[in-house]
């Protein structure tokens, strides 16, 4: 609820006034569902058990349908309030569910429509190859994002590994990502520069490996967090930029027992990131250990921490 608001009320109705149709068409739908659930689960008590069981299927796709139209349903009444101001997240991640679910009842009811093409009416068999031929069309999509998406089938060794690309970007990076999986504990901390949303060269290291790092794609936390992310965010991003860039030896040892850091990586991001210099790779020598070298990527580790293996 808005800072200041007694009732949601208020801001409920003046949205209906302005865009109605999704509240009507949407409730008008769903009290057409419940309506046919009730009658069918009535008809239902009926009939000897043996015929019991084409109802009990068709009142399954019902309620499939209708808990898709309730999701859709909710963002009209309530939505989580970010950054942004607006229903867009709360309507993605309802409506991702429901999409689901209405794709399974329309699927149950073109097949049954087919089915028992001969008693029903002839517009509903015309409405249920209709579908079909839209859902056959909607097929395409995924033909033509995947040849899209690897630039016309062109990719040399097709492979499910997600990971694979940074292997032909940079092996450097691959081998350093490895590395880490299989020389450092679960749970330690692997500092990386600042992450950016969408951009998968930056917390590479995180993302593939799940090591936590100190802090990742920020704009992201700060909208899920709300108020409370300054406070638990503080001075991480200060911490980064003395790390890599102008942090004295005293600086960098202080910052790593702070906040618990066992490697800091330095890879091709980090080193456009922050214009890091040797003076800064040599100020971090001087309380740490180089315990991984490739390329233009470096592993350092914390003076003190459990003896790992090198690789240099």
């Amino acid at each position: 609820m808005p800072e200041g608001s007694e009732s949601h009320w208020p801001f409920i109705v003046e949205r209906w006034s302005r865009q109605g149709w999704t509240f009507l068409i949407v409730g008008g739908l769903l009290a057409v569902t419940g309506v046919l659930i009730w009658r069918l689960t009535v008809a239902a008590r009926m009939l000897p058990a043996a015929e019991q069981r084409a109802h009990q299927a068709t009142l399954f796709a019902l309620l499939l349908s209708a808990l898709g139209l309730l999701l859709v349903y909710a963002p009209e009444f309530v939505y989580l309030r970010d950054n942004f101001g607006s229903r867009m997240n709360t309507i993605f991640k309802f409506y991702y569910q429901a999409w689901l679910l209405f794709g399974l009842g329309a699927t149950y009811a073109i097949v049954e429509a087919i089915s028992h093409r001969r008693k029903a009416p002839p517009w509903v068999t015309g409405l249920s190859v209709l579908a079909l031929a839209l859902i056959a069309g909607g097929l395409l999509f995924p033909v033509a994002a995947s040849y899209s998406k690897t630039h016309g089938f062109a990719t040399a060794t097709p492979t499910f590994d997600a990971i694979a690309y940074v292997g032909q970007e940079n092996p450097a990076e691959l081998a350093a990502i490895h590395w880490v999986r299989a020389n450092t504990p679960v749970g330690s901390i692997v500092v990386q520069g600042l992450g950016r949303p969408y951009q998968a060269h930056t917390a590479r290291i995180s993302a593939a490996t799940g090591r936590p790092t100190l802090l990742g794609w920020d704009g992201h936390q700060s909208q899920w967090r709300g108020k409370a992310y300054g406070a638990m965010a503080g001075g991480r991003a200060e911490a980064l930029e003395l790390i890599y860039r102008s942090g004295s030896p005293e600086q960098i040892g202080e910052l790593l027992e702070r906040y618990n850091i066992d490697y800091v990586y330095v890879g091709p991001t980090e080193r456009g990131q922050y214009e890091i210099t040797p003076l800064a790779e040599e100020r971090l020598m001087r309380v740490m250990d180089l315990v991984f070298e490739q390329g233009d990527v470096r592993i350092y580790q914390r003076r003190g921490g459990n003896a790992l293996p090198s690789h240099r």
